[in-house]
């Protein structure tokens, strides 16, 4: 449970922190995007270790389709620049930073 959550939060930083570096850099003459795709690539590694550690926490339903619905967008590289794309993104990141929070403030309840 420790390891997927250390995976969990590393890939979610590092794939946020990709993605935004690819639009402070972004080259509209060069073809080549490779930012984009790292950052795309630990980002679905993010979704699927996010959801799994949602699931062990025992996060509320609502949050979890929430979750799952905003994290869609991460297998739809194309959505990104779309009405759809980035509040999903933003989405799937506030309610990442949540799981991790609410599991923190759970374990200091019990200490």
């Amino acid at each position: 449970m420790k390891i997927l959550k250390i995976v969990g939060i590393l890939t979610l930083i590092i794939s946020y922190g990709l993605m935004i570096l690819n639009f402070i850099f972004d080259n509209p003459n060069s073809q080549d995007a490779y930012l984009f795709n790292v950052a795309w690539a630990i980002g679905i590694i993010s979704f699927f270790t996010n959801v799994v550690y949602a699931i062990k926490t025992d996060v509320a339903d609502w949050i979890f389709s929430l979750m799952g619905f905003c994290g869609l967008i991460w297998f739809v590289p194309f959505w990104v620049s779309t009405t759809f794309g980035i509040p999903s993104m933003i989405g799937f990141l506030i309610i990442g930073i949540y799981v991790y929070l609410r599991t923190q403030t759970n374990a200091e309840k019990t200490a």
